[in-house]
């Protein structure tokens, strides 16, 4: 918990932060009326739209802090107060969180103190774009990325070492292949350092309330999912729609006045580094509609990549998006366990519409809808781009705009099937597990002396002879079928 002077500070620099938020986003506003450049307007609205979620964070943050430091004030007038002898508060009614018995500056999901019930949110929905920035969400991708970071570094260093063999062996074509990883790499560095930038940026709560924030708002099932992943085999569909706000690379200056000066834009799938698909190059669209298929052996994480491509120029990343299969694994079984309980279509009251306090935080501005709502793609009414394909159920699968580190997002229909691992005949539906193939003991020769049946045993404790009184040799003997007698070999052979 932060002390008094510790708040003060913080409140501060969240100010500072909305005050600069708040003059990008007029001069944001100031370029897009002044230009009619449709490249500089795009651009100019992507900005926008990233300030205005920028400034609903960090006045979020601002009023989580001053209710903190409110709660604080308080305290110390409680305890006077019960040190007095006067009353303690009264304990609020069960029906506390109902509209008409809330205090007015209160909204629906919130502590007496005025802190909101953060949502939990799955791993899976803090890599959606349309997901509101949370503390829980900055760390993440805070470690994420400088992990990756560090990754791009040691390859960069491994292609330079490479890059400096080839040319010492003369091999062009292998030294070209080594210049175009070293170019790619590089680009990457300068995306993940940008985006790093901006998460550092935004990171302005201690650790301690990011871990409360992680307690409380992981799910069940994902507190401990990262410790426990293991590699995951099976089929990966990828239905890849298109994207939006994308960061393209700027046109070079000697292909500006060439009719060559379009730019290509094209997403590859690696799987744990190896390229599995890639779609066919758009043309100022970012649209690509097509459906990939691809065999995951024992993998961990799936990275979509966008790349430019400008004439003969190496291709330049200008976008990265990690998925853990895992965390895919884990929405997809949640999905169909809703989809089976007729769970999946309830809401809380607090999500209903109308009933938001005014500047609650819900999402950034311009989205509507939940996180399952279905996407709103241009063209989508029409039953062109963005709608599901004839014969195919929208229900199949995860569909969702995902947020493309260091900016924009892209639209995919995700789907795993994992690897059917072999089932015995009796062990599902019905239940039971079954015997099969169950070692049978074969049936011993049975001696029959007298009208007794005996047959050879191998006995584990001490015996003796019933009818010579010594002890079994070796712990073989034989055991009369029709009486509970024990005997030696050789005296069953003449009893």
């Amino acid at each position: 918990m932060f002390q008094g002077h510790e708040l003060d500070q913080k409140i501060q620099e969240v100010y500072k932060h909305i005050q600069t938020e708040r003059k990008i986003l007029e001069a944001s506003q100031l370029l897009g009326r002044a230009t009619a450049n449709e490249n500089v307007l795009k651009g100019t609205q992507n900005k926008i739209k990233e300030t205005e979620r920028n400034l609903a964070y960090y006045e979020q943050t601002l009023r989580e802090l001053q209710a903190r430091k409110l709660q604080l004030q308080q305290q110390p007038r409680d305890d006077a107060a019960r040190s007095g002898g006067l009353p303690s508060p009264q304990v609020p009614p069960k029906d506390f969180d109902q509209p008409g018995l809330r205090s007015p500056d209160m909204g629906p999901g919130q502590l007496p103190g005025g802190l909101p019930r953060g949502k939990a949110y799955s791993n899976l929905d803090l890599i959606k774009a349309d997901t509101p920035i949370t503390p829980r969400k900055i760390t993440k991708m805070l470690h994420q990325l400088e992990f990756k970071l560090q990754v791009e570094k040691q390859y960069k260093l491994g292609i330079d070492k490479m890059a400096k063999l080839y040319s010492a062996d003369g091999d062009k074509k292998s030294k070209a292949d080594a210049e175009a990883k070293k170019v790619e790499s590089e680009k990457k560095i300068q995306l993940l350092n940008a985006a790093l930038k901006r998460y550092k940026n935004l990171h302005v709560l201690d650790d301690v309330i990011e871990e409360e924030e992680t307690d409380a708002g992981a799910p069940e099932g994902e507190r401990g999912a990262n410790i426990r992943s293991k590699p995951i085999s099976g089929t990966l569909r990828v239905t890849l729609r298109g994207a939006r706000e994308l960061d393209h690379a700027p046109i070079t200056t000697r292909f500006r006045a060439s009719s060559r000066a379009v730019t290509e834009t094209y997403v590859s799938i690696k799987v744990e580094g190896t390229q599995m698909a890639r779609s066919h190059p758009a043309r100022g669209t970012d649209r690509w509609n097509e459906e990939f298929e691809m065999t995951v052996d024992k993998a961990n994480e799936v990275e979509v990549v966008v790349y430019d491509k400008q004439g003969n120029d190496h291709p330049v990343p200008i976008g990265i998006l990690w998925i853990k299969i895992s965390d895919l694994v884990e929405a997809l079984r949640r999905q169909k366990v809703g989809a089976e309980t007729g769970q999946g279509g309830w809401v809380t009251a607090g999500a209903m519409p109308g009933d938001s306090p005014p500047g609650r935080m819900g999402g950034y501005p311009g989205a509507q809808g939940g996180m399952d709502a279905p996407l709103n793609y241009p063209g989508a009414q029409q039953g062109g781009f963005g709608g599901a394909p004839p014969g195919q159920s929208g229900s199949e699968g995860i569909e969702a705009w995902f947020g493309v580190e260091p900016a924009g997002a892209i639209a995919l229909n995700l789907n795993f099937i994992k690897e059917n691992v072999r089932k015995r005949p009796l062990d599902a539906p019905m239940g039971g597990l079954g015997r099969q193939g169950a070692v049978r003991k074969r049936k011993g020769e049975v001696h029959e002396m007298n009208g007794h049946k005996f047959v050879q045993r191998q006995f584990y404790q001490l015996m003796l002879c019933a009818f010579c009184n010594d002890f079994l040799l070796n712990a073989l003997g034989t055991n009369a079928k029709t009486a509970d007698t024990r005997a030696t070999r050789n005296v069953t052979r003449r009893w």
